[in-house]
């Protein structure tokens, strides 16, 4: 069976609202929605009916009472026939989840690849996805897949020739490819996008009124932004690529076409290939504990270059929050307090963002792209702009 868009998507503000409200505060009655939504008890049923018609929502039972009269029903999300999810495609490997629409992990699935070649990539992800249903089984309950995805690979690099980290042609019709072999509404994110859908479902305080800056510091280098609920991606969709601000104009030939950028000096890849032979940020990182000096001197200037350029992102733009996640995330907590202070170091006076090692694994981006085409297809949260 093909899902179609229009089956599941909740396309009126008051459905969004109730369908959130249960998806946080659920089990609960009628009259609680109404309380916490501010809707008319009329809108609380008419958008109780979509959802339980969409097979959304289900009524899990009664309040126990003791004064007489009718026990109100309660309603909660029927998360076993509404599972999302979402892969990360990277360089190395590929992890994929399911996950319920609260975005919690049922099942993950990492596959190491060997090769980034174009072509392996995609029958690597196609394979992940295979097993992922089989463990599900019943292929109906997945309504959404999300893939996260380096943005130089979704961008139209390729228009101008320009390389994007998997050798050889990626497939432009990679949703569509998808949607046809598992008939699930498919969706494809930049990475650092989906790394800020994950940390922000794991915020205590989700406020919309705040800045939020993720950074994901791995092969590649790229940020994400939320300003006033919604994920930031400038005019042309190439914001948050600092990865290509230019450091040393005479430097090394970047994958841009420019020189110097911060990607060539700070990036997990270019670590890789300065430091080797190592093929991970592990191995890096067991090398400059031992205080190997190479490898220290590579490791410290990275983090000296991205100082100044997080610094200068935080003067332009004054979030209230940076959230350093990526595999640079796993610093021993001295070595991050250190790299930390230096950014300070650079901030203009007065400036009180606050910047936080994150503390997620590496499913992160991978539930991050299961929860943004769940919000695309279920409510408008991460509405991007």
């Amino acid at each position: 069976m093909m899902f179609r868009f229009e089956d599941y998507s909740i396309t009126d503000v008051n459905t969004r609202k109730v369908l959130q409200c249960i998806l946080e505060k659920g089990p609960i009655t009628k009259r609680r929605i109404q309380k916490n939504t501010g809707l008319s008890w009329g809108g609380v049923y008419n958008s109780i009916s979509k959802l339980l018609d969409k097979n959304v929502i289900l009524e899990t039972g009664q309040i126990r009472k003791d004064t007489p009269g009718r026990s109100p029903n309660l309603f909660d999300i029927n998360y076993k026939e509404n599972l999302s999810v979402g892969l990360d495609v990277t360089l190395g490997k590929i992890i994929g989840v399911v996950s319920h629409l609260d975005g919690k992990c049922i099942y993950s699935k990492t596959l190491s690849m060997k090769s980034n070649l174009s072509q392996d990539v995609i029958e690597g992800l196609l394979n992940v996805l295979y097993e992922i249903y089989d463990f599900v089984k019943e292929a109906d309950y997945i309504k959404t897949i999300g893939l996260a995805l380096p943005g130089s690979t979704i961008k139209g690099w390729d228009k101008e020739g320009l390389e994007h980290p998997f050798h050889g042609i990626f497939p432009k019709n990679l949703k569509d490819l998808v949607e046809e072999k598992f008939g699930a509404i498919t969706g494809i994110f930049t990475d650092p996008d989906c790394l800020l859908a994950s940390e922000i479902n794991n915020l205590a305080d989700k406020s919309n009124k705040d800045i939020i800056v993720v950074l994901r510091w791995s092969y590649g280098i790229g940020l994400s932004m939320l300003m006033d609920g919604k994920i930031y991606q400038g005019s042309n969709r190439m914001s948050g690529e600092i990865g290509h601000t230019v450091i040393d104009p005479n430097g090394e030939l970047c994958s841009c076409g420019k020189r110097g950028c911060l990607e060539t000096y700070a990036s997990l890849q270019s670590l890789i290939r300065k430091i080797g032979p190592v093929s991970n940020f592990k191995e890096i990182l067991n090398l400059y504990n031992n205080h190997d000096p190479y490898a220290r001197k590579i490791v410290d200037d990275a983090m000296d270059k991205m100082s100044i350029i997080l610094a200068n992102t935080i003067n332009i733009i004054d979030p209230t929050i940076l959230i350093i996640g990526g595999e640079f995330a796993s610093l021993p907590k001295e070595v991050f307090e250190s790299f930390k202070a230096k950014i300070y170091q650079h901030i203009m006076i007065g400036s009180e963002t606050q910047i936080l090692q994150s503390n997620l694994d590496d499913k992160a981006t991978a539930l991050g792209a299961a929860l943004l085409i769940r919000d695309k297809i279920y409510y408008e949260v991460f509405e991007l702009k």
